[in-house]
């Protein structure tokens, strides 16, 4: 290793800490990263296998290593805390996760550097295409099995550019235009419903003689992935829903959603105050969320569960496209409204394919616990994965993580238990897949 070379150990731990810092840059200009005692880690995860592996002194020296490099990044540490936050949780797991991957006991990899613009990926991997009946669709090019990616409603497609580009993704990625937004640029500008979305996906998908699809969902667009797997279950292999939402299937009280409860309200005021509402809007999205830290010291739990809930900061305005103008967040309303009336529970019953539901433990937009019940309650095949410190960006902030994942969906694996994975199985398939590791 050359000087100028980076341990995969110290990437990984440069990952973890972006998580952090990518939602809010001034944190650990607040807050220090809390240790405990030997014994009390022994404690709380000797029942992993770095630790039945690893003698005393080496468990000792894997810390050492990850702390030194936090401190080096400026990262303040306390040592021998009697309780840590789930931030210093967070990134003490993640040197135990970086340290397995270095050994090769976790096929972790690090976020792969540099940024490209749309059209840069465009211009080499992708070709923009239209089927005769007008929808437009971004492939890449050569052969192989495709990835369909069913983004949330109205959100650009630049949010998925790291996996676009990611040249360890043994698929060609497929993104399709809904009716209802623009491919790129994102937004709601006309009025569309799941039907259509479906209907767009599946012009392509015969225009493209496409036998064979494994589909990829992040939040609202989870129904669409469902309702393709119900209608087209000869050509869908599998299912990855990433953060769903499945909000107004399930019981409203049992399963409250407090963004998603809120839009309502804003769009009441719209109707009926229409300077103040736009004002709201406006405010809305033009502001990236920001958590206070200077209250940090009086209700520290809270403020550390509200920054993992928090966006990736450099994505703020992107995220908040479909709030951008009044009529975009008018048909927005008018599609979540409509999507209610969507029977998921019946579709999650006619589905064959194996369905892997990924989670984070800090979702602040969706109520990913109405997720989970549904499809343990109607589907066939159900593997859940919940990431600890992810919340509902989780392709955006745990790339990491979540390109394991995908990865072993894609092979029909179960991944394996690490210290930031939960893994457990909602619904048995009929044939048990193998290797399978569960919590």
């Amino acid at each position: 290793m050359t000087a100028g070379d980076v341990s995969p150990f110290d990437s990984l731990l440069a990952n973890a800490l972006t998580e952090i810092t990518g939602r809010h840059p001034e944190y650990f200009s607040h807050r220090t990263l809390d240790v405990p005692s030997f014994d009390v880690l022994q404690k709380e995860y000797g029942g992993y296998p770095l630790f039945s592996a690893c003698s005393r002194n080496e468990i000792i020296a894997v810390v050492s290593a990850g702390l030194t490099y936090f401190g080096e990044h400026g990262v303040p540490v306390r040592s021998n805390v009697a309780q840590t936050d789930q931030i210093s949780s967070m990134l003490l797991r993640s040197i135990f996760d970086a340290r397995s991957a270095e050994r090769g006991d976790l096929p972790l990899k690090a976020t792969p550097s540099g940024e490209l613009t749309f059209a840069e990926v465009l211009c080499g991997r992708y070709s923009l295409e239209r089927t005769p009946s007008g929808v437009c669709y971004v492939l890449a090019k050569g052969s192989g099995n495709p990835l369909l990616i069913v983004s949330a409603i109205g959100l650009p497609s630049k949010l998925w550019l790291r996996l676009l580009n990611d040249p360890s993704l043994d698929r060609r990625c497929l993104i399709v235009q809904d009716p209802g937004g623009l491919l790129f640029e994102g937004g709601v500008p006309h009025s569309a419903s799941l039907w259509q979305d479906v209907q767009s996906i599946r012009d392509v998908l015969l225009t493209e003689g496409m036998s064979k699809v494994d589909v990829l969902a992040w939040c609202s667009g989870a129904r669409v992935a469902v309702e393709l797997a119900r209608a087209m279950p000869e050509r869908v292999a599998s299912l990855m829903l990433v953060a769903p939402t499945f909000h107004g299937s399930a019981e409203v009280e049992k399963y409250a959603s407090p963004f998603e409860d809120t839009l309502p309200n804003i769009h009441k005021m719209l109707i009926q105050d229409p300077p103040r509402g736009r004002s709201f809007l406006q405010s809305m999205a033009q502001s990236a969320p920001m958590w206070d830290l200077s209250a940090l010291k009086y209700e520290p739990e809270k403020c550390v569960k509200a920054v993992l809930s928090l966006p990736p900061h450099a994505f703020a305005k992107d995220l908040t496209v479909p709030f951008s103008a009044v009529e975009d967040f008018k048909n927005y309303m008018k599609r979540a409204d409509t999507d209610k009336s969507y029977d998921v529970g019946g579709a999650l019953a006619g589905i064959r394919c194996s369905i892997t539901l990924v989670t984070g433990t800090h979702d602040g937009l969706t109520n990913t616990h109405a997720a989970r019940d549904l499809l343990a309650r109607h589907a066939k095949d159900v593997a859940h994965i919940t990431i600890l410190g992810a919340g509902h960006h989780i392709h955006l902030l745990q790339y990491g993580y979540f390109k394991y994942i995908l990865d072993c969906a894609l092979a029909h694996i179960t991944p394996l238990k690490t210290f930031r994975l939960r893994i457990s199985r909602l619904a048995q398939p009929t044939t048990v897949l193998s290797p399978a590791q569960f919590a």
